[in-house]
């Protein structure tokens, strides 16, 4: 086994790029992040993969304060592991939690609870959607339009709500630095009726691929079918531009959320599992 470490997006994409491809719908989150950061010379990221007879079994990343991200071949995973565990250990390096596929991350935690005392706890479980074609777009009054900068205070607000309902997030700060970066980016759409009635982002283009989310409606516009529609006709727009698909990431157990992406044409292709560690040494 073979553990590499990569300075930039850019070195880490070189090695990666194409196998991450393998499963470019699984890996959009991972992949989204480290195409967008490759545009930087560094962006204080931890990149990392581990190699046996010259090919990938596992690719990783964390950006700072975050959970490492993690991908796999799903095969020979008690050795790689160890050799992530083998290298955590001997250079001191620990991370908030781990995010990818329910099985390997349930592996990667037992194995680093067993090796290195980190006790962990599931945060929340996730099912991962493809669309490639929408089945349901529903006729609604209003239009979609994207978010300018005088939507700001509207996009932070929401966003704030989304990571509180989503995430048990309750950070205002991030909410607004987050809101800032994606209006400038072009990337918060509303659904408009007189008046906003919801909202929902693109974010991390691949190759092939874009993601879907911060699907947000306020309680007052609930129930409407503003969210169905909302979702039905952005996601028909990233297709028209010449996207092969669209993916987005939801709670599984969220009911509501889940029959409205499947009528709109989302097929479940993952479940995913973030854990947080609990009780482990600090750097």
């Amino acid at each position: 086994m073979q553990l590499k470490t990569y300075p930039t997006a850019a070195e880490y994409l070189t090695d990666n790029l194409k196998w991450l491809e393998q499963k470019e719908v699984l890996n959009s989150l991972l992949l989204g992040l480290a195409l967008d950061n490759a545009k930087n010379q560094r962006d204080g990221s931890f990149y990392l993969s581990i190699w046996k007879d010259n090919e990938i079994q596992f690719s990783g990343m964390q950006t700072p304060g975050r959970h490492l991200i993690m991908s796999s071949n799903d095969l020979d995973q008690e050795e790689f592991i160890l050799a992530l565990a083998d290298y955590l250990d001997r250079e001191r390096i620990t991370f908030p939690g781990l995010l990818g596929d329910k099985n390997l991350v349930l592996h990667a935690g037992d194995t680093l609870a067993s090796k290195l005392g980190w006790k962990y706890e599931v945060v929340y479980k996730q099912l991962v959607y493809q669309l490639t074609a929408v089945k349901h777009n529903p006729p609604t009054n209003g239009y979609l339009r994207k978010a300018t900068p005088e939507d700001l205070e509207l996009v932070a607000k929401w966003m704030h709500q989304f990571l509180i309902e989503a995430l048990n997030e309750n950070d205002e700060h991030a909410a607004r630095e987050g809101a800032l970066r994606k209006i400038k980016n072009e990337d918060v759409y509303f659904w408009i009726d007189e008046a906003a009635m919801t909202m929902t982002c693109i974010a991390r283009p691949t190759n092939n691929g874009i993601t879907i989310n911060y699907v947000y409606t306020p309680l007052e516009h609930r129930k409407k079918g503003y969210a169905t529609k909302i979702v039905a006709e952005l996601s028909s727009l990233m297709l028209s531009r010449g996207y092969q698909f669209c993916t987005l990431f939801t709670d599984l157990e969220n009911p509501t959320s889940n029959d409205i992406y499947k009528r709109i044409g989302y097929e479940v292709v993952g479940e995913f599992r973030s854990i947080a560690f609990v009780d482990h040494y600090v750097n």
